[in-house]
Protein backbone atom coordinates (compact mmCIF):
# COMPACT_ATOMS: atom_id res chain seq x y z
CA UNK A 1 0.00 0.00 0.00
CA UNK A 2 1.61 3.22 -1.10
CA UNK A 3 -0.40 6.79 -0.55
CA UNK A 4 -3.26 4.48 1.00
CA UNK A 5 -3.72 2.55 -2.38
CA UNK A 6 -2.87 -0.87 -2.96
CA UNK A 7 -0.76 -2.59 -5.67
CA UNK A 8 0.25 -5.94 -7.35
CA UNK A 9 3.35 -7.63 -7.74
CA UNK A 10 4.20 -5.43 -10.51
CA UNK A 11 3.24 -2.11 -8.98
CA UNK A 12 0.11 -1.77 -10.87
CA UNK A 13 -2.95 -0.55 -8.69
CA UNK A 14 -5.46 -2.48 -8.09
CA UNK A 15 -9.69 -2.47 -8.95
CA UNK A 16 -11.05 -3.29 -5.41
CA UNK A 17 -13.56 -1.06 -3.68
CA UNK A 18 -11.20 0.39 -1.04
CA UNK A 19 -8.70 1.84 -4.17
CA UNK A 20 -11.98 3.61 -5.75
CA UNK A 21 -13.49 5.09 -2.53
CA UNK A 22 -9.90 6.53 -1.50
CA UNK A 23 -8.82 9.76 -2.38
CA UNK A 24 -4.77 9.75 -2.46
CA UNK A 25 -2.37 10.74 -4.62
CA UNK A 26 -2.17 8.51 -8.18
CA UNK A 27 0.62 5.90 -8.40
CA UNK A 28 0.67 7.49 -12.11
CA UNK A 29 1.71 11.34 -10.96
CA UNK A 30 3.94 9.02 -8.45
CA UNK A 31 5.79 7.62 -11.32
CA UNK A 32 6.07 11.16 -13.01
CA UNK A 33 7.35 12.90 -9.67
CA UNK A 34 10.74 13.76 -9.63
CA UNK A 35 11.78 11.71 -6.15
CA UNK A 36 9.36 9.97 -4.06
CA UNK A 37 10.62 8.42 -0.99
CA UNK A 38 10.00 4.69 0.68
CA UNK A 39 10.22 4.51 4.28
CA UNK A 40 9.69 0.99 5.59
CA UNK A 41 11.00 -1.85 7.03
CA UNK A 42 10.66 -5.16 8.59
CA UNK A 43 10.23 -8.85 6.37
CA UNK A 44 7.23 -8.23 5.99
CA UNK A 45 7.58 -5.20 3.80
CA UNK A 46 10.37 -6.50 1.86
CA UNK A 47 7.94 -7.90 -1.00
CA UNK A 48 5.54 -4.56 -1.00
CA UNK A 49 8.75 -2.80 -1.57
CA UNK A 50 10.47 -4.92 -4.09
CA UNK A 51 7.15 -4.38 -6.09
CA UNK A 52 6.81 -0.50 -5.99
CA UNK A 53 10.61 -0.94 -6.93
CA UNK A 54 9.41 -3.26 -10.07
CA UNK A 55 6.47 -0.33 -11.03
CA UNK A 56 8.83 2.69 -10.43
CA UNK A 57 6.61 4.35 -7.89
CA UNK A 58 9.60 4.93 -5.70
CA UNK A 59 13.05 6.67 -5.80
CA UNK A 60 14.29 6.48 -2.60
CA UNK A 61 14.26 4.01 -0.18
CA UNK A 62 14.79 3.83 3.89
CA UNK A 63 15.18 1.03 5.68
CA UNK A 64 16.71 -0.87 8.02
CA UNK A 65 19.75 -3.35 6.83
CA UNK A 66 18.13 -6.78 7.63
CA UNK A 67 14.96 -5.97 5.65
CA UNK A 68 17.49 -4.80 2.68
CA UNK A 69 18.93 -7.74 3.36
CA UNK A 70 16.03 -10.01 2.91
CA UNK A 71 15.44 -7.75 0.02
CA UNK A 72 17.95 -9.06 -1.69
CA UNK A 73 17.92 -12.92 -0.72
CA UNK A 74 14.62 -12.59 -2.51
CA UNK A 75 15.93 -11.00 -5.65
CA UNK A 76 19.03 -14.11 -5.49
CA UNK A 77 16.26 -16.46 -5.13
Amino acid sequence: CIGALFFNSEGEKLDNTWNRQCISVALEDLRRMDEVVCVAWGEAKCKPILSAMKGRLIDILVSDSSTIEKAISIIQA
